[in-house]
């Protein structure tokens, strides 16, 4: 259940401050996008010059799909 708790927390937090996230079927298709040998359950990536372009566009496909799936209420 704490683990449950603390996901909860976090997610408020990332709804609150308006961060984009996504959820992944599952932990190990998560680490393969990274190329880590290992399965992955959080990827967090943030806004860089360098690839402001590519952000930009993940962050526009995250909100895509949001605006695709009913909310609940």
């Amino acid at each position: 259940k704490s683990l449950e708790n603390l996901l909860f927390c976090c997610f408020c937090l990332v709804e609150e401050a308006n961060i984009p996230y996504v959820f992944v079927p599952s932990k190990e298709d998560l680490g393969s996008v990274i190329r880590a040998n290992r399965t992955c359950c959080l990827l967090m990536i943030r806004p860089h010059a360098e690839y402001k372009e590519l952000y930009d566009e993940i962050v526009e496909k995250i909100n895509k799909l949001e605006s695709s799936i009913p909310k609940v209420e």
